[in-house]
């Protein structure tokens, strides 16, 4: 899958949390088995562009709510923060959660 398509699929589920992460869990496990690897930059663009808040999102996520997709998730952003434009206060505390 194509930047473009990877960001378009986001885009369009970035209306519904749930979705959103039931998503980038979905193409985290397709980029395990691909040489293509765009999601954490395409989460970053989509952050820096303003289109999604990253650690709005992290926040929503809970072992007890999202257990099957807790780590893949943080595992996906944790690659995604370097490339994100954030306060250091805001990841600190997005991650302190």
């Amino acid at each position: 899958m194509s930047l473009e398509e990877t960001r378009g699929k986001l885009l369009n589920e970035s209306k519904s949390v749930e979705n959103l992460l039931t998503l980038i869990h979905d193409l985290y496990i397709q980029e395990i088995h691909s040489e293509e690897t765009f999601l954490t930059e395409t989460l970053s663009d989509l952050h820096n562009a303003g289109d999604i808040d990253l650690l709005k999102i992290v926040l929503d996520v809970n072992r007890t709510s999202h257990e099957r997709i807790f780590f893949t998730i943080l595992h996906t952003v944790e690659g995604a923060l370097p490339l994100i434009d954030a306060r250091v206060e805001d990841v600190v505390h997005c991650l302190n959660n």
